[in-house]
């Protein structure tokens, strides 16, 4: 195998990582919370942290696409995670 080969095989699994990552964000997104019983703010605040770390793996996973259009995206999706863990967090606290 030719490090061109290698080059685009660790590509194209970065990709796929980052596709399933996607889904992974997008099925909790998908997911609505029943925050007033007490397993359910548990849930959520892990699903929460759990999209930001998939959020964070898809940006380090954009840098593997030099030249990608997508990997500017990856970024962004990456800061947005960020507020997203904070609004789960007060909305936890805010509950009691």
């Amino acid at each position: 195998m030719t490090s061109h080969d290698t080059r685009q095989a660790t590509r194209e699994r970065a990709q796929t990582l980052s596709d399933r990552l996607r889904e992974l964000v997008a099925a909790i997104d998908a997911r609505i919370p029943h925050v007033e019983r007490e397993a359910e703010r548990r849930i959520a605040r892990d699903s929460g942290l759990l999209k930001t770390e998939a959020q964070e793996r898809i940006a380090q996973l954009g840098t593997v696409f030099v030249g990608d259009p997508h990997r500017r995206a990856a970024s962004d999706v990456g800061a947005a995670a960020a507020s997203d863990a904070c609004d789960l967090a007060r909305m936890d606290s805010d509950r009691g």
